[in-house]
């Protein structure tokens, strides 16, 4: 999370459409009748020659919690070292973390066809603010090399996306979006059509816990406005893992769950997202190999992320 690529990663891992939907506007009211049995396609592909701004901001919040569990079973017959008791977990809350981070891009389309869409990526600019319990500091830009800033991405009709060629420190950015699985659905819907998709969680490295992860999400569409210009699609789902985790010392187990909510709105006429907001919460807990005299904790993660594109 401390470095360039890792905030770019998630930047566009938004713009694909990790993302969910805002509800119908008076558009919708005024057209139902006529929308309502409408199937339709969604599928992203822009017109060759345009330029999509994008504006992103997103904030994620962190809090830990320790648990003291004792597996000695003669550990409450011992006279107690601290006012902590023996046994039992004993949880510590931390202080939140937060961190707030804006970036500005704009993408030309270079090429499009039936199967792909080929986009330049430029970042135009980037910053970070980071606080504790919910007070932020000062804004820092980060400084780019030109070689950090510019990068080219694949999307496929139903939102899949992969670099190519990236360039230099994109490494990270190619490795997030190449297992970027489709979000669309693969054949016309009317409103109040679902769909489901395996979605995989952004990799956010916090105080050595990953919480990667695949989210089991269900797509909806919710309305039409503007006689089927703009497609309102919600989303929510959850996720839950358990195993081992290669981060970890052996023995170590991780039990993770979360849930994902939130929208995105296709213009079905530029043939592109232009607005969404997601919010992912993700709880992990550790636990150490029996034996381990580590303790065992809490991770809770809150990502808030917002999107336009004009």
């Amino acid at each position: 999370m401390n470095t360039v690529a890792e905030f770019r990663v998630r930047a566009l891992l938004v713009g694909s459409a990790l993302l969910a939907t805002l509800g119908a506007g008076s558009a919708y009211a005024q057209a139902s009748t006529r929308l309502d049995t409408t199937r339709i396609n969604l599928i992203v592909r822009p017109h060759v020659g345009d330029t999509l701004w994008l504006h992103l901001e997103q904030t994620i919040e962190t809090r830990s919690a320790l648990a003291s569990v004792s597996t000695d079973a003669t550990a409450a017959t011992r006279a107690p070292t601290s006012s902590a008791p023996e046994y039992g977990p004993t949880r510590e809350r931390s202080t939140t973390q937060s961190t707030f981070m804006r970036l500005d891009a704009h993408s030309t389309v270079e090429f499009s066809d039936l199967r792909t869409s080929g986009l330049s990526v430029f970042t135009d600019s980037l910053s970070v603010r980071t606080g504790t319990n919910g007070q932020l500091g000062r804004a820092r830009p980060v400084a780019l090399a030109a070689g950090d800033r510019r990068t080219r991405v694949n999307v496929t009709p139903d939102g899949a996306m992969s670099v190519i060629n990236p360039g230099t420190g994109s490494a990270t950015l190619a490795a997030g979006l190449a297992g970027m699985p489709p979000m669309l659905p693969a054949k016309p819907v009317a409103i109040g059509d679902k769909w489901e998709r395996d979605v995989p969680l952004p990799s956010l490295p916090m105080t050595g816990v990953r919480t990667d992860g695949v989210v089991h999400a269900e797509f909806r569409l919710d309305s039409l406005t503007r006689g089927g210009r703009l497609a309102y699609v919600s989303i929510s789902g959850t996720l839950r893992r358990a195993g081992a985790v290669r981060d970890l010392p052996p023995g170590t187990q991780l039990a993770t769950s979360g849930v994902i909510r939130g929208f995105l709105i296709v213009d079905r006429t530029r043939g592109w997202i232009t607005e969404a907001e997601t919010v992912i919460e993700v709880q992990s807990d550790v636990t150490a190999r029996v034996g381990d005299a580590a303790k065992a904790r809490t991770l809770d993660i809150r990502l808030l992320q917002k999107l336009r594109v004009r």
